[in-house]
């Protein structure tokens, strides 16, 4: 019988890796673009803005990116049209 043992913190450290970052963040910033192409929203003060922050020091912690509405217009927009589910397909 073979014993594995797992390294979690090197798994912690690929997920968090400027390559993988990176990677997400373009993804959710293309998405971002895509989704304020799609209105016309001021993108000062309202439309989709995209994040990217690290998860929970956890076992299973990953890096999270992600897009939201940044204002009242975007979010009326998001709600009747599903703008960012269309983005994500």
């Amino acid at each position: 019988m073979i014993r594995v043992k797992w390294n979690v913190a090197g798994f912690r450290r690929l997920r968090s890796a400027p390559g993988v970052v990176g990677e997400l963040e373009s993804i959710t910033e293309g998405w971002a673009d895509e989704a304020n192409g799609m209105g016309e929203f001021d993108t000062d003060t309202d439309g989709f803005v995209a994040y990217s922050r690290e998860g929970k020091k956890v076992k299973q912690g990953r890096w999270q990116t992600g897009v939201v509405t940044k204002g009242p217009h975007a979010r009326r927009a998001n709600a009747k049209h599903d703008i960012l589910l269309k983005v994500m397909k």
